[in-house]
């Protein structure tokens, strides 16, 4: 059962309408394709709604005369508002709502969970950057998500596309 309610703020909402409409899709393609090809099937598509993502911010960032490289620059051109995360002092995430509607669904909502999280990296990388995450909340027993990362070279980050 939805764990969303009209009292929550509208981001936290958006957040957690996500994070279920993307449980059911991601289990219904995984329960009618199979536990190998549906989850390839909603990596796939994870992938593509990032590349998608990553052009629409391009040409956010180019109207608006911002280079789209860049921490700084990809948190002015970030698409996804997320002003319920809670943060410690060093950035490092601590609550997340998506990971909290995808709890109520157990081992196999934090599974399929960490599917969609998977879209940072390409997000990050639209943006010149090398991500690595070595803890994330959709992980068992860890409670908490880093971001570490790296900035690319510019011409590393042409050919990776």
């Amino acid at each position: 059962m939805s764990d969303i309610r009209a009292s929550q703020p509208i981001p936290m909402r958006v957040s957690k309408l996500m994070a279920e409409m993307h449980y059911f899709m991601a289990k219904e393609m995984i329960e009618r394709l199979g536990e190998k090809e549906g989850t390839e099937a909603v990596l796939s598509a994870i992938n593509k709604m990032a590349a998608s993502r990553v052009e629409a911010m391009h040409k956010d960032a180019e109207e608006q005369g911002i280079e789209p490289w860049g921490k700084a620059n990809y948190m002015k051109i970030k698409d996804f508002a997320t002003p319920d995360w809670q943060r410690d002092e060093k950035g490092v995430v601590t609550y997340c709502p998506m990971q909290e509607t995808w709890a109520q669904y157990g081992e196999e909502g934090m599974k399929i969970g960490a599917l969609y999280c998977a879209i940072d990296y390409p997000l990050y990388e639209g943006f010149g950057m090398k991500l690595e995450r070595p803890e994330c909340l959709t992980t068992p027993g860890q409670h908490r998500c880093v971001f570490n990362y790296t900035m690319m070279d510019k011409e590393e980050a042409k050919k990776e596309k």
